[in-house]
């Protein structure tokens, strides 16, 4: 936490309100402590201590701002709020390294963590297989209990590539998908999925299709080796299940998807969407009514949010418009605000001619189903 501090300070700046923070030693200015700021040849004055002591005729004289006679105000400058989060200290103090492209590829969306973690580990040669194990000198009696030869010894190749069993579930998928490769290395297999050419549908299928392999793999040989039994069909049939789960995971809005890996192969690649497209127009209100407009958004939901929106009279001329950033929210919270905002602004238009008259065009269909309190004299907290 010490080494830390210097570092930490450095992105606090504080909002100048009542003058007590130092001049020299506090990041006041958003530039940095002053005394790190101004060049050596311009001397410090050490007896000039807090910013009060700037004051001419009530306000600063760097930049004419006026006291308020309250305590000064720290801002964290990496949040969007102000407010102190360890994710954003981490995320300044932490040494970020090359990202490797193959890592990349472990990840995918929609597959569970602990198969794309034990993806990881295997890419990383951190399985405890028996081979393994001997390396980190821990004395086993090795032995595959995958194979029918008792003298076989376990290691990771053999274990998920070049033994009958995995190599022959290996090619059953890898057929079906037209891929061609020699079954040498583990590494080498994995990559030549990765970097296989298909359509933008199958390509998160294929690329997911050896992290579903070597789990099944592996969850059969921690059966078989304390005493149970699982069949080659059976193997297949998890890795199709959960090839199948993933499809309808990433694609929801897909009907029939087929459980049978050719199939779904030829499903994806064959897949033509269909495009729908409605004109929309911007309808003018009746005579003698406003139209309002809003919308909100947010970056990442929740993150950084704002809103607008804009009045408009019966003949299309712009009455008024406002936008405006409101912190970290939802994207609802970012709509619902935007309507607050618009119909309040001129108290239900009670300031312009035709009061009462009013249209609220919405872009989001989940809006109108909340209850949003609008009051002249006030409004709910947190909008």
């Amino acid at each position: 936490m010490l080494e830390a501090r210097e570092d930490m300070e450095h992105e606090s700046w504080w909002e100048i309100k009542g003058g007590s923070v130092n001049v020299w030693y506090e990041n006041w200015t958003k530039l940095g402590p002053l005394h790190l700021v101004v060049p050596n040849e311009y001397p410090i004055n050490e007896g000039l201590e807090d910013v009060a002591d700037l004051i001419e005729d009530g306000k600063i004289q760097c930049y004419k701002k006026q006291l308020q006679g309250v305590s000064d105000r720290p801002w964290w400058m990496p949040t969007s709020t102000g407010q102190f989060t360890v994710n954003s200290a981490w995320q300044l103090r932490r040494q970020k390294g090359q990202i490797h492209p193959d890592f990349q590829q472990l990840w995918i969306k929609g597959v569970p963590f602990k198969i794309s973690f034990f993806l990881w580990r295997l890419w990383k040669g951190n399985i405890p297989t028996d081979d393994n194990l001997r390396r980190m000198r821990i004395a086993v009696v090795s032995r595959c209990y995958c194979c029918i030869n008792p003298q076989q010894q376990e290691t990771m190749m053999h274990l998920f590539l070049t033994r009958g069993f995995a190599a022959g579930v290996w090619n059953i998928f890898m057929e079906a998908a037209g891929i061609q490769v020699h079954m040498v290395q583990l590494h080498q297999v994995i990559k030549s999925l990765w970097k296989v050419k298909c359509g933008e549908k199958l390509k998160p299928i294929i690329q997911a299709l050896p992290a579903m392999i070597v789990w099944e793999l592996w969850k059969r040989r921690n059966i078989m080796r304390h005493g149970g039994r699982v069949s080659f069909k059976r193997v297949v049939h998890e890795i199709n299940n959960n090839l199948f789960y993933l499809a309808k995971m990433r694609y929801p809005w897909l009907i029939n998807i087929p459980f049978i890996w050719p199939d779904l192969i030829d499903f994806l690649e064959n897949y033509n969407p269909s495009i729908i497209c409605n004109i929309v127009h911007w309808k003018f209100p009746y005579n003698r009514w406003f139209k309002c407009n809003t919308d909100g958004a947010s970056r990442g939901n929740p993150g950084p949010s704002s809103y607008n929106f804009f009045v408009r009279n019966w003949e299309g001329d712009l009455v008024y418009a406002q936008c405006a950033k409101i912190g970290d929210t939802t994207n609802v919270v970012a709509e619902a605000r935007g309507i607050l905002e618009g119909t309040s602004k001129f108290y239900s238009f009670s300031e312009l001619p035709g009061a009462g008259k009013k249209i609220l065009n919405l872009d989001k269909n989940q809006v109108p189903n909340l209850r949003i309190r609008n009051a002249r004299n006030g409004r709910p907290k947190g909008m």
